[in-house]
């Protein structure tokens, strides 16, 4: 089990039910302290920080779109205000 508790209790994480199905024996070792040595282990943990990225900049890029929508917004409405003022 991992180091994470809640209380008094041991926690395992949704990757460690995913190894433990595959090969129960591969997931006793690493609890042990036998680490495997796979190139796919370096290149999923690669992949998750791709994606890690992915998802920041998608984030940034959302928060951003709606901050030039509220400008866009605020600029139609002084323009309208400003004909509206103009015209009386």
């Amino acid at each position: 089990m991992s180091k994470n508790r809640i209380g008094d209790k041991k926690v395992i994480n949704a990757s460690e039910i995913g190894q433990y199905l595959f090969c129960n024996i591969s997931w006793m070792l690493q609890k042990q302290g036998f680490k495997p040595d796979s190139i796919y282990i370096k290149k999923g943990e690669d992949k998750h920080i791709e994606h890690g990225i992915i998802i920041d900049n998608t984030i940034k890029t959302r928060f951003r779109s709606k901050i030039i929508g509220i400008i866009g917004i605020l600029f139609i409405l002084f323009s309208f205000l400003y004909l509206f003022f103009e015209v009386i």
